[in-house]
């Protein structure tokens, strides 16, 4: 976020307050997750999830102004949010057997795939703009997003074709 209010010629003083109120709202997110997540259902949440957090960047990207920030800011809520509604789901779908090596696989896959991402918005940052750095990050999460919402879908439909033939 540092680029970001830099890019808005936030003085310096305001970072530490700014990231205080960022990981309280944060905080909020995951403490409001159990309850929120029973009201929506495991698709919805999933979709919110999946439509929120993208948009968030894209918006961001896109206003360039004190609103972009109070978007970020807000997107914060929904990183509280979706870490104990995936582990919920996680924990739902995973028998205990093999929960912690997918726990641990899920931690290795994210991180070798931010890893160098990270750095690479940095670098079109630097050559473009951070605005536009926000834009492709929204563009990266959509289609991220995405490809997984299509497989947890397409296992939700198997599912049900395999209890209606009494398979399942």
């Amino acid at each position: 976020r540092q680029p970001y209010l830099l890019a808005l010629h936030i003085p310096l003083k305001f970072f530490g307050v700014l990231y205080l109120v960022s990981l309280l709202i944060k905080a909020m997110g995951a403490k409001l997750a159990y309850k929120i997540e029973p009201i929506l259902g495991e698709k919805k949440n999933l979709l919110l999830i999946s439509v929120v957090t993208p948009l968030a960047f894209l918006l961001a990207g896109f206003l360039r102004s004190y609103m972009g920030l109070a978007i970020l800011m807000g997107s914060t809520f929904m990183l509280g949010y979706l870490s104990p509604v995936f582990d919920t789901y996680m924990n739902k779908r995973i028998p205990s057997a093999k929960r912690a090596t997918v726990f641990s696989f899920r931690g290795m896959i994210s991180t070798f795939f931010i890893a160098p991402l990270e750095p690479l918005f940095g670098k079109i940052a630097d050559w473009y703009s951070v605005f536009f750095s926000h834009i492709l990050i929204g563009i990266v999460a959509i289609g991220s997003f995405g490809i997984c919402m299509s497989f947890i879908f397409k296992e939700d439909e198997g599912k049900g074709e395999n209890e209606e033939k009494g398979e399942g």
